[in-house]
């Protein structure tokens, strides 16, 4: 955080396939889902997307967001993930049918230190900095960050990432 807020982030961008660097990431916490009788539904709308990333910064907001969605998503519910082409960038979105976000406190989600009501009742651990590094983080990658949510019913968040071309996607 204070590297972030100092303006002290060092990134170290590298060509990213996103679909099979998400599709790892997921295969890794589909046991930690499926120990609640929870799931992964992962689309990818649009294949071959790479962006320019810093692959440890891009791993974490993307283990926050899915563990979040872990977290408060009820047993037998579903988490989906799905990479779409949106412009000029690369857009992940992270869906759950979790315990969602009431409305007073949305416009609070990204703060530091900041959770819901609701999100303290169901887990009492964390920090409240979680949303917070991720907004900076994709921030700093020149991506943008924002969500959607109805209390009781889940939320969507999701990311943007510019797109790169390169010599391997021009011979597909």
């Amino acid at each position: 955080v204070n590297r972030i807020e100092d303006d002290r982030l060092i990134l170290r961008p590298i060509l990213v396939s996103l679909d099979s660097f998400i599709a790892e990431i997921i295969k890794e916490y589909k046991p930690l889902a499926e120990k609640d009788k929870k799931s992964f539904l992962f689309e990818v709308k649009n294949s071959g997307l790479w962006v320019f990333s810093d692959e440890s910064k891009l791993r974490w907001v993307t283990e926050n967001l899915l563990d979040n969605a872990i977290s408060y998503t009820k047993k037998e519910g579903e988490i989906r993930v799905s990479i779409i082409k949106d412009g000029q960038s690369a857009r992940v979105d992270v869906v759950d049918n979790g315990i969602g976000i009431p409305s007073e406190a949305q416009k609070k989600i990204f703060s530091k230190f900041f959770r819901a009501e609701n999100a303290l009742r169901l887990r009492s651990d964390g920090t409240g900095l979680g949303l917070y590094l991720v907004k900076a983080l994709v921030k700093a990658m020149n991506g943008k960050v924002g969500f959607t949510s109805q209390s009781g019913k889940g939320s969507t968040f999701w990311f943007t990432l510019p797109l790169v071309k390169n010599e391997a996607q021009d011979q597909k």
